[in-house]
């Protein structure tokens, strides 16, 4: 009996103390954009703040929408997503610069991230709710 306690309470207090990440699937398109931003001069980190249409129908967002992979967005769940990187590498900031007037180039999650939203494709994101009216994203990509 007290080793069934001790394991529920252990699995209770562990819930609490961690946020939950979900996954929220996103297509680019028409509502869904996203504004840049240096985010401190002493660290080469960046933020893309992003902007999405609430879509309805589980894992299947229409253009510039974005919903869970179980539902769709509730009237009070953000709109907003944000995403702190850091840019590593020249390329990291060359993909970065060049996402309004060409191609995306390098690889990885800021090109992934920044290929849904100019092309218009799918992409998903793992976020969590930050409390303050905007989802923070924890891992870019499937």
């Amino acid at each position: 009996m007290k080793f069934t306690f001790f394991a529920l309470a252990t699995l209770f207090f562990a819930s609490a103390a961690y946020p939950v990440d979900y996954t929220l699937m996103c297509k680019g398109g028409s509502g869904l954009y996203g504004n840049f931003s240096f985010q401190n001069p002493q660290a080469p980190y960046y933020g893309a703040d992003i902007h999405f249409k609430p879509g309805q129908v589980a894992a299947t967002p229409g253009l510039g929408e974005c919903v869970w992979v179980d539902r769709g967005m509730r009237p009070t769940e953000p709109t907003r997503i944000f995403y702190t990187f850091p840019f590593t590498k020249y390329e990291d900031a060359q993909s970065f610069f060049v996402t309004h007037n060409g191609p995306v180039v390098g690889n990885g999650p800021l090109k992934y991230l920044i290929e849904g939203l100019k092309n218009g494709k799918s992409f998903q994101l793992r976020v969590e709710n930050s409390g303050k009216g905007y989802f923070v994203v924890k891992h870019l990509g499937p």
